[in-house]
């Protein structure tokens, strides 16, 4: 069990790349995170991009990662950290 260690808010949503090499979590704090699962560190983050309602997925192929806005808008972006391939 690890704890990761960024968001200064609620954590909305977490999702896990299909390969396992890392996670995507959303947070009140408005901003999505990437994480390395096993060096436990953050490697990007999107600012300015999660809200009150924003959950967060990552496609089953592992290429887009998904998000929402407090506009109802979906979020798509093409997902490529160092640490996925």
């Amino acid at each position: 069990v690890a704890t990761l260690s960024g968001h200064t808010d609620w954590v909305l949503g977490v999702a896990v790349a299909p390969n396992g090499k890392v996670v995507a979590s959303s947070s009140t704090d408005q901003k999505i995170l990437i994480w390395d699962i096993k060096s436990q560190k953050q490697v990007v983050e999107i600012p300015d991009r999660a809200f009150v309602d924003s959950l967060v997925a990552i496609t089953g192929d592992g290429k887009y990662l998904l998000t929402s806005d407090a506009g109802n808008l979906l979020q798509v972006y093409e997902f490529d950290p160092p640490q996925y391939r």
